[in-house]
């Protein structure tokens, strides 16, 4: 099951607060929502988490996990009514502050090669960030506070533009999916 959306461009200045809303969405593993609520909570699933991109265009938000054909449209329910929630309601303080300590204390663990700092100082050049950019990125995630992850989940995740994909047996799905309505 995928659920996607477009994202933002590689400059828009709310990446920052949509890396943190989106760690606490699915990006965290297994503290984020999506895992606890389709794991822990709903047991449909061994894991499930979110991916967000940005590109020079505009990159994507994809939501993602697996389960059997029958738990399928339960499923990808949950993981919507998260995704809503997180528009609506956005990441906890709580929430914002266990994303801050992992992306911005994990951030030096990136770069465990010199191929590896190469990469990343050639990445922020052809985006037109500077060397600073890669100094001052665990500064920058430190500076989200919840209102500004809230607005910025707010204004990107867009229920009514999302995408799903369901792969499966359509056998099984056909009938789960005729007069459903997902979102």
């Amino acid at each position: 099951i995928r659920i996607a959306q477009f994202g933002i461009k590689h400059d828009d200045p709310r990446f920052f607060d949509s890396l943190v809303w989106n760690y606490t969405l699915g990006g965290g593993g297994f503290s984020s929502r999506l895992m606890k609520v389709v794991r822990v909570k709903g047991g449909k699933t061994y894991g499930a988490s979110s991916a967000f991109d940005r590109n020079l265009d505009r990159g994507s938000l994809v939501s993602q996990t697996f389960t059997r054909n029958s738990e399928a449209v339960a499923t990808t329910k949950m993981i919507l009514e998260e995704i809503k929630a997180m528009a609506k309601d956005g990441p906890t303080q709580e929430e914002v502050n266990a994303a801050i300590a992992n992306i911005a204390g994990g951030y030096g663990m990136r770069f465990q090669s010199t191929s590896d700092v190469g990469a990343a100082l050639i990445g922020a050049e052809l985006h037109g960030f500077g060397k600073e950019y890669l100094s001052n990125y665990p500064l920058a995630v430190g500076k989200v506070d919840v209102a500004s992850a809230k607005r910025a989940a707010s204004e990107i995740l867009d229920p009514r533009s999302f995408v799903i994909v369901m792969v499966g047996d359509a056998k099984d799905l056909e009938p789960l999916l005729k007069n459903c309505l997902l979102y």
